[in-house]
């Protein structure tokens, strides 16, 4: 557990499911066993998986507890960009990850980008012949929790 002591409750979404089955070969590994151990003490029901799950030699739940780089912020993608080709890179962004709402989330770090957003980003820049500075104004590590 050591390994994982930057893992915190607050981190996991509402809809997470926890599993407290030692016994899973897979359990020092598995991101939902790991994640039991930071269930605040006041905490008595919530969502589980049953022993059941391991009937069948596999665990169809289990989830890699492995971290992922995330990106947010654009200034440093815009900074070289020309007057003529903003507002359209603006609104591909915004038709991409959802809404405005969800652009300006992103932007100030409230949503962060997995790498795959990132990458469709990075390729729509390149299609407007863009290479230079071709980064997020901030990148961090978290658990891949989705």
């Amino acid at each position: 557990m050591e390994k994982y002591n930057d893992l915190t409750f607050e981190m996991l979404p509402a809809s997470w499911i926890f599993c407290f089955l030692d016994e899973c070969p897979q359990a020092e590994e598995c991101l939902r066993r790991i994640s039991s151990r930071t269930i605040p003490g006041d905490m008595s029901f919530g969502r589980a998986i049953y022993p059941t799950v391991l009937q069948h030699g596999h665990c169809e739940y289990f989830k890699s507890a492995e971290k992922m780089q995330c990106a947010y912020g654009f200034k440093t993608l815009f900074r070289e960009v020309k007057i003529r080709d903003e507002g359209s890179l603006r609104d591909e962004l915004k038709n991409y990850l959802g809404s405005r709402a969800a652009y300006y989330r992103y932007h100030n770090g409230e949503r962060l980008l997995t790498p795959v957003q990132q990458q469709w980003i990075i390729n729509l820049f390149k299609r407007y012949g863009y290479t230079e500075n071709l980064r997020f104004d901030h990148y961090c590590e978290v658990y891949y929790v989705e």
